[in-house]
């Protein structure tokens, strides 16, 4: 194992962020995107899942495809397919109707914009 190696990046420890953290909330730290593993207040050790398919809300109405890149809208705390401004944090591992208030998403399957 090299020597710069720290841990595997699918689950990683942070500071709660300011008014904490529940379980299954999706957080935005910066540019780190991840699902909170468990409850947590501010400042505490939080564990966040940064990959792997979880179900997540998503903006309504919105039909979403398989394979549909997903960005998180901070301003309304749903996921959704408007780049402009937001993150992309996955990619749809299922197609979502428009009345649907959630999506099924592989976290961290970026697909960098305009390919």
């Amino acid at each position: 194992m090299a020597k710069t190696y720290i841990q595997p990046g699918r689950v990683l420890t942070v500071p709660a962020p300011t008014g904490g953290a529940l379980s299954g909330a999706p957080l935005l730290i910066g540019s780190l995107f991840g699902v909170a593993q468990h409850d947590a207040a501010q400042g505490q050790d939080l564990e966040i899942l940064t990959e792997e398919v979880v179900e997540l809300p998503k903006a309504t109405p919105l039909a979403i495809d398989l394979g549909d890149r997903l960005f998180w809208n901070t301003g309304d705390g749903v996921l959704d397919k408007t780049a402009p401004a937001q993150l992309c944090v996955g990619v749809a591992v299922l197609p979502a109707a428009s009345a649907d208030a959630t999506v099924r998403v592989k976290l961290g399957a970026v697909t960098p914009a305009g390919t």
